[in-house]
């Protein structure tokens, strides 16, 4: 019998609020995260153990709240065994594709068996370079034109992993909702997603 695989999808900044079928209609229009919630166990009093997102990833990596694993700050690096670590110590591989917010750190895996492509850096999948020569501790995003493209290698990358042998656990992590920080809009959606929550609330006026 084929081994079972466990696929961890993150997304960054993405709110139980801004998700539509947690009951936020007609205001958010998300229909394939509706579809995996359909399929799924929603945890609807899961809380992210800190409003920073490399504490809140630490937390979510280690099972340490801020106060165990003491990064309080985004510029913190991780010093504790992760559950990749666990999984590793009992034979299971993992993999990890996207924005593992290993910043500033040489360390581009913390227990993970294969890292396809930088931290964050989906170009450097598309170039085949290795994370543990190539990381130099910055970010690789610039416009939300080009975060799109990231998304979609990272989402291209994750399935090829998931058809290898012996991908038990992909741990998958993306950049979107959170936008460019080099937009100078790092924490506002976009104007076409206003522009269609508006529709929507005429809708429902109507």
């Amino acid at each position: 019998m084929a081994s079972r695989k466990v696929w961890i999808i993150m997304a960054d900044q993405l709110s139980f609020r801004h998700i539509a079928c947690h009951g936020h209609k007609p205001w958010m229009v998300t229909p394939n995260l509706d579809k995996f919630s359909s399929k799924s166990i929603s945890f609807r009093r899961a809380y992210c153990s800190s409003p920073l997102c490399v504490p809140s990833r630490q937390s979510f990596y280690t099972g340490r709240t801020t106060r165990h694993h003491r990064c309080i700050c985004d510029m913190r690096l991780l010093r504790h065994n992760t559950m990749f670590h666990h999984l590793g110590d009992l034979g299971i591989p993992s993999f990890g594709i996207g924005k593992m917010d290993f910043r500033f750190d040489h360390d581009q895996f913390h227990g993970l068996t294969e890292r396809p492509g930088n931290d964050i850096g989906a170009q450097d999948m598309e170039m085949g370079v290795n994370n543990s020569s190539s990381f130099n501790g910055n970010p690789v995003t610039t416009t939300n034109r080009e975060i799109d493209e990231q998304c979609e290698v990272i989402t291209n990358v994750s399935l090829e992993c998931l058809e290898k042998p012996g991908s038990n656990l992909v741990f998958t992590s993306f950049l979107k909702p959170h936008e460019s920080l080099d937009s100078g809009i790092a924490y506002n959606a976009p104007n076409k997603f206003y522009q269609l929550d508006n529709h929507h609330c005429f809708e429902q006026s109507q």
